[in-house]
């Protein structure tokens, strides 16, 4: 019989028994955010300081970044999910949304089944959230991280605000 406020670990999750005597997960996560605004001023894409998150081999994991970021109009802002070392996929889905003010931005959604993938890319706009959701079944272990760049290369500088965030969660 379950009892309410019992808490189990069966290998590899954690449950615990709510008060309707229901079992639940409960979810592992790693989180992680920019602390300090990160600027590019230039079209190459690089690891946003802060923003990574170490997966473990043979395991599924769902991911999500909230990007807050400034540009000049015509420099724009593109991101990507990449690896800063030994981490490979057996697969791999990611997809953007952008607004503008609440106002979705073109191309404002575009996806990806590749890692190092371009997606949230746009020059239309000086101040825009980008949102990344995902899904990485790891084959080699290693660690995951979200890349930034200018849309097109431009001296006003393109910035990854602070506060920006990224939480990875093993399914």
């Amino acid at each position: 019989t379950a009892e309410a406020g019992a808490i189990e670990y069966t290998t590899p999750q954690l449950f615990f028994t709510n008060g309707g005597a229901q079992r639940q997960e409960i979810i592992q996560s790693q989180q992680s955010r920019v602390s300090s605004n990160f600027s590019k001023v230039n079209d190459t894409l690089a690891n946003i300081t802060g923003l990574t998150a170490t997966l473990v081999a043979a395991k599924i994991y769902r991911f999500e970044a909230v990007l807050y970021t400034t540009s000049n109009i015509a420099a724009g802002v593109k991101f990507a999910i990449s690896t800063s070392s030994t981490l490979t996929a057996t697969s791999i889905i990611y997809e953007s949304f952008g607004s503008a003010g609440g106002i979705p931005i073109t191309p404002g959604t575009s996806r990806a089944t590749a890692l190092d993938t371009t997606v949230g890319n746009t020059t239309a706009t000086t101040v825009t959230s980008v949102f990344i959701t995902g899904l990485i079944v790891v084959n080699v272990a290693g660690t995951i991280t979200v890349q930034f760049a200018q849309n097109a290369t431009n001296a006003a500088e393109s910035l990854v605000l602070a506060g920006s965030t990224f939480v990875v969660s093993e399914m």
